[in-house]
């Protein structure tokens, strides 16, 4: 999908969940990640829940500035635990996650993370545009693909 990222003094938000933000420990969430309150420079993040509790951040490659668009594309392959992040068409982070992190009856939702308490958290306050969810990971050629067209 594509995303636009303001100005604003949060410290993360959600792009896409499927994860209870209260409770539960189980899921995941994709989002952008304010490490230093830099309300310019954000880190795109993932974080997956189970016994095993993974967090990844990507390296500089990975960092989305404030008021642009930004292709950005993850897959993962459960089969060899393989989760790829991709930012305009380029990889900026490869993964094994050890666990199933898809199957879970956690409802998916887009800029924003559900809480089993009713509350909605870590709103997304920028613009999303052209969601794709695939029932299988994408090849590279289709990622450079999509971010070209």
């Amino acid at each position: 999908f594509y995303l636009d990222t303001p100005a604003a003094s949060y410290n993360s938000s959600i792009l896409l969940s499927k994860h209870d933000g209260d409770a539960g420990n189980d899921g995941w969430v994709y989002g952008i990640w304010n490490p230093n309150s830099d309300t310019a420079r954000r880190i795109l993040n993932f974080q997956a829940n189970n016994q095993f509790n993974t967090n990844t951040y990507p390296d500089i490659n990975g960092v989305v500035n404030s008021k642009r668009w930004y292709h950005f594309v993850v897959t993962y392959r459960k089969d060899i635990s393989d989760l790829r992040y991709f930012l305009n068409g380029s990889m900026v982070m490869q993964k094994t996650i050890p666990f199933d992190m898809i199957n879970n009856n956690r409802k998916i939702t887009i800029g924003y993370s559900a809480s089993s308490l009713g509350t909605y958290l870590g709103y997304f306050l920028g613009k999303i545009d052209d969601i794709r969810i695939y029932s299988r990971s994408i090849s590279l050629n289709e990622v450079t693909y999509l971010y070209k067209n």
